[in-house]
C-alpha cells in the first residue's frame, strides 16, 4: 500500500473517531445525570446512614473498692462528640 491510499482514508477515519467520541461523551453525559439528578437523593440518604456508626466499647474494668468494701470507683457510659475536619 502506498502512503496515498493511507491519506485518502484518513478523513473517513478522523470523522470516525469524532463520532465515536461525541457518542460515549453523550452516554457518559447521560449516565452522571441519571445518577446526580434522578437518583442523587437515594445516594445521599445512604451515605448519610453509612456516616454515623455506634460502636459498644466495654469498660476495661470493673468496680474498684476500697480496703473497707466501700466501692471507690463504678464503671459508668459516657458519651464522646468528636468532630474531625
Amino acid at each position: 500500500m502506498k502512503v496515498q491510499d493511507f491519506a485518502q482514508n484518513l478523513p473517513i477515519r478522523l470523522g470516525t473517531i469524532q463520532v465515536l467520541a461525541f457518542v460515549l461523551l453523550t452516554l457518559l453525559g447521560i449516565r452522571l445525570y441519571h445518577l446526580q439528578i434522578n437518583r442523587g437523593e437515594d445516594y445521599r440518604i445512604r451515605a448519610d446512614k453509612l456516616r454515623i456508626r455506634m460502636l459498644p466499647v466495654p469498660a476495661p474494668r470493673g468496680a474498684i473498692f476500697g480496703p473497707n468494701g466501700n466501692l471507690l470507683v463504678d464503671s459508668r457510659s459516657t458519651y464522646n462528640v468528636t468532630l474531625t475536619h
